[in-house]
């Protein structure tokens, strides 16, 4: 998808109401900086961007799925991610893996975050 058709069709959708908003990497060929790049591109050229929740959603198709979905610090306020990494295909970002968030977010990923409870995750997993 050409990078502004993306922005106009997102403006598109915050000028008619959505709070959430995302795009993926749907056959994970995106390399981590060029994906990290598009993140902050359309955070910054996306009418509206500032008021709603951004999402992104990668594929492990090059097995770059946790290194792209850390590009939140991009500018990306939520990341879809998978339970064991289970997805279509090659699967997804795993949760667990992109954990780093909780642990290292604040001190190496510029302030990121997550509220996820952890102690939820391994009887979410064997499920």
């Amino acid at each position: 998808t050409e990078k502004d058709f993306l922005c106009k069709i997102l403006g598109e959708m915050i000028k008619a109401g959505a709070t959430t908003v995302g795009f993926a990497d749907t056959v994970g060929i995106n390399m981590p900086p060029e994906f990290g790049e598009l993140v902050a591109y359309v955070k910054e050229n996306t009418p509206g961007a500032d008021d709603i929740v951004l999402t992104i959603h990668c594929h492990n198709d090059l097995g770059v799925a946790t290194a792209n979905t850390i590009s939140i610090c991009a500018g990306a306020r939520q990341v879809e991610v998978t339970i064991n990494g289970i997805g279509e295909r090659s699967g997804n970002a795993p949760l667990e893996v992109v954990m780093a968030l909780k642990c290292r977010g604040e001190y190496l990923m510029n302030g990121v975050y997550t509220n996820i409870d952890t102690r939820q995750i391994m009887a979410t997993s064997k499920m």
